[in-house]
């Protein structure tokens, strides 16, 4: 009797907790980006640089960088203007520089931040602006990083191991509650629902690390709904 019980609760247990742990790195991701978007930089371009980042988490008293990834596309020798803000507790810290670019070279910039940058004790932000370097338009981007205390290992591994640890918890409560479900034949199909959740999670992870906070308010509305209605199925079956 054990082994055809044990399996449901111990998966129902292991998909909550790794979908609680998703909506957290979800919500704390897109809230970083989210304020950054809105925190008062001067905005000077309409299109966006999608490949400028922030480093998710921070520890307390840690070090890192926001990065920039520049590619030249054509086939001539390319200059462009790159102008990085880092707001500050205190004040705006500024760095503006020119980068020549070979054919089809791609280079990455770097521009340190720490955990005392961190205004208001929480966020670290940063905008970059890239003005217009022909066939290129002016562009630009912010991003933003949360400083989550003292930790025993760096802000990004902090987040990769929460990371790991709710896609395996979903996707072995996923596996879990399929078993048990097979054998009860239960009337009322909830494993595509768990397996939506999964994915969706997976895809609102993928989307708030990469800087798409839209897509990280919309991928954390649609799982609470999900959730809700699948426990309200369950739970009244």
């Amino acid at each position: 009797m054990m082994k055809t019980f044990f399996p449901r609760p111990v998966g129902l247990v292991l998909f909550m907790f790794g979908f609680l742990l998703a909506c957290y790195l979800i919500a704390m991701t897109t809230w970083a980006d989210l304020e950054a978007a809105f925190f008062g930089f001067t905005s000077m371009a309409n299109e966006r640089i999608s490949n400028f980042s922030c480093p998710v988490f921070l520890a307390e008293g840690e070090s890192s960088n926001i990065s920039l990834r520049l590619t030249n596309p054509t086939e001539k020798k390319l200059g462009a203007t790159i102008r990085a803000d880092v707001a500050t507790a205190y004040s705006l810290r500024s760095e503006r520089g020119r980068v020549e670019l070979a054919p089809y070279e791609t280079r990455t910039l770097l521009w340190p931040v720490s955990a005392d940058d961190a205004v208001m004790g929480r966020f670290v932000f940063a905008k970059v602006y890239m003005y217009a370097a022909y066939p290129l338009q002016s562009a630009e981007a912010a991003c933003g990083t949360i400083v989550v205390g003292r930790l025993a290992v760096s802000g990004m591994a902090y987040y990769w191991i929460l990371c790991c640890a709710s896609l395996v918890m979903l996707v072995t409560g996923v596996i879990l509650t399929d078993k048990r479900q097979a054998i009860s034949n239960e009337r009322l199909n909830t494993s595509s629902a768990r397996k939506l959740v999964t994915v969706l999670s997976g895809v609102g992870l993928a989307g708030s690390y990469a800087g798409i906070w839209p897509l990280g308010v919309m991928v954390l509305a649609i799982l609470i709904l999900a959730v809700t209605v699948l426990a309200f199925a369950v739970t009244n079956r």
